[in-house]
């Protein structure tokens, strides 16, 4: 019963949420992410992929719902949240001082949220 910008917004809370817990868990995603989806690929990709797939239907479903702007590619958005997400991410595992990941967190959903929304 959540509007497409609450699932949105539940969905970067859960990948924050769970790396903001375990710091060094979040610098093995980050650092070797890529080597997984390359060595296991049919055990990593599909959760992975289905992940991004389930971001994509939230676009797709805001977009039907005349609440997100339609003037974007999704897949261009799909790549982009999620590698500048995962940079930032780097970011704070390798220097927490220097950045704080909740305000990291809130400040992409301030981003997405309104870069999103149809005016």
């Amino acid at each position: 019963d959540l509007s497409p910008l609450d699932k949105f917004d539940s969905m970067i809370d859960l990948v924050f949420d769970v790396l903001i817990t375990n710091r060094e868990q979040a610098i093995v995603f980050v650092n070797e992410q890529h080597h997984f989806q390359l060595k296991y690929k049919d055990k990593f990709t599909k959760y992975y992929d289905k992940f991004l797939d389930l971001g994509e239907e939230i676009v797709k479903e805001g977009i039907e719902k005349k609440l997100f702007n339609s003037n974007f590619n999704i897949k261009i958005l799909r790549s982009f949240v999620f590698g500048g997400a995962r940079h930032l991410i780097r970011a704070w595992a390798h220097n927490p001082n220097e950045h704080n990941l909740n305000e990291v967190r809130q400040t992409v959903k301030y981003i997405l949220k309104y870069g999103l929304l149809k005016r």
